[in-house]
């Protein structure tokens, strides 16, 4: 037996132990090409399935789409089961050291993306001109004389590594480079973009007045708004998609939350 299947089995027993209604009412209908299956009203499409079978297999190439479609509605159920029972709280890493969890969700779903639709965003690239290095201007490093006005006074002593309110509001201002991709997308990436965007190390690293680590980042973050805009002009996915990509995210970070906290 994998220790895939192993852990099905192991979650199944608990949830029975816990005396949670594991009736799921699992609905496939073939003459309906646009869904792939539906659990307890949930609609799982076939363009979701497309999606994840393509990430999926990126990894694991023989996996096929009914591997990925049971997953897809073990996340679901499981995810959803552990969210009510123990709360979001304890499945969801957030705490002074890691991502915060929206960063989290944010990163999840460009990986996606990327991984999905690597041949659309290549091509999308090269109509700007192969890199993105053309769509920004006005670079402007942090000077060594400035980071005084952004971080703590060195004599300050802090429990955790955090700008203060004063520091986090001349960061607001601080704009380190902008963009554009049209007309009518363009902006711009301050330092507390890049700040707030930091687990620990990376806060530690600014903190450290890392001028050239401060700016990579910025210019990552144009990379990220970059796939933001594509998602949103050109990938031809619609609102439900992105909301269908982003619900199978949120199912499996809380069905694998659920694993780590039983021990499983």
């Amino acid at each position: 037996m994998t220790r895939s299947f192993l852990r099905m089995g192991l979650l199944a027993g608990l949830i029975a132990s816990f005396s949670f209604p594991s009736f799921a009412k699992v609905n496939y209908d073939l003459k309906n090409t646009q869904q792939a299956a539906t659990v307890n009203k949930q609609i799982f499409s076939n363009k979701l399935l497309d999606i994840m079978h393509k990430v999926s297999t990126a990894k694991k190439k023989e996996l096929t789409r009914g591997d990925v479609l049971t997953a897809l509605i073990e996340n679901q159920l499981l995810g959803e089961y552990a969210a009510k029972r123990f709360g979001v709280n304890k499945l969801v890493e957030n705490n002074k050291v890691v991502f915060p969890p929206d960063i989290v969700a944010e990163q999840e779903l460009r990986s996606v993306i990327q991984i999905a639709f690597d041949k659309e965003l290549a091509e999308a690239r090269k109509n700007l001109g192969g890199t993105l290095d053309k769509n920004i201007s006005q670079e402007q490093a942090i000077k060594p004389n400035e980071w005084d006005s952004f971080l703590p006074p060195k004599d300050l002593l802090q429990l955790e590594i955090k700008l203060t309110d004063a520091g986090k509001a001349a960061a607001q201002k601080r704009t380190l480079l902008q963009y554009s991709f049209d007309d009518k997308y363009k902006g711009f990436v301050t330092l507390w973009d890049v700040y707030q965007r930091q687990n620990v190390q990376g806060r530690n690293e600014v903190h450290s007045r890392n001028t050239d680590f401060v700016q990579q980042q910025a210019r990552e973050i144009v990379v990220h708004r970059f796939i933001d805009y594509w998602l949103a002009t050109q990938s031809k996915l619609s609102e439900q998609d992105i909301k269908d990509i982003k619900q199978a995210l949120t199912y499996k970070s809380y069905h694998d939350g659920f694993a780590t906290y039983i021990g499983i």
